[in-house]
């Protein structure tokens, strides 16, 4: 599966990106009604409950109350975010599972903004 990588222990761990950004002029060959959020959240949910993956680090992250959070804790997921700073409403969600992953310790970092431009980095 994409960005999965197994390990010796059978911990599996991904990352995804859902493209939040998605305008037609980026993908000028698919239809209007796909890129829409409303079409896109359900395969985007289809896709992540299929990897089954004990750990996922999700950029590009918006809907989290509203979306994300709820559906992926009805699926055994617990969760930590943080929205980019500035005016963006995207963010970098951490999805785990607590029977594979305990959350220890979060540290949120912001870049500074003179190099990187509204740039997070969450550590867990």
């Amino acid at each position: 599966m994409p960005g999965q990588t197994g390990t010796s222990s059978g911990w599996f761990p991904t990352t995804y990106s859902p493209r939040v950004y998605v305008k037609s002029a980026f993908f000028p060959h698919s239809p209007s009604a796909s890129l829409k959020w409303k079409a896109r959240s359900k395969a985007v949910l289809t896709e992540l409950k299929s990897f089954n993956a004990d750990l996922m680090c999700i950029q590009e992250l918006d809907e989290y109350e509203t979306f994300y959070r709820k559906n992926m804790e009805s699926t055994g997921y617990s969760s930590i975010y943080v929205q980019r700073s500035g005016d963006k409403r995207d963010g970098c969600g951490i999805f785990y599972k607590p029977k594979s992953v305990e959350l220890l310790q979060k540290e949120v970092i912001h870049y500074n903004d003179l190099v990187w431009k509204h740039v997070i980095l969450m550590i867990m």
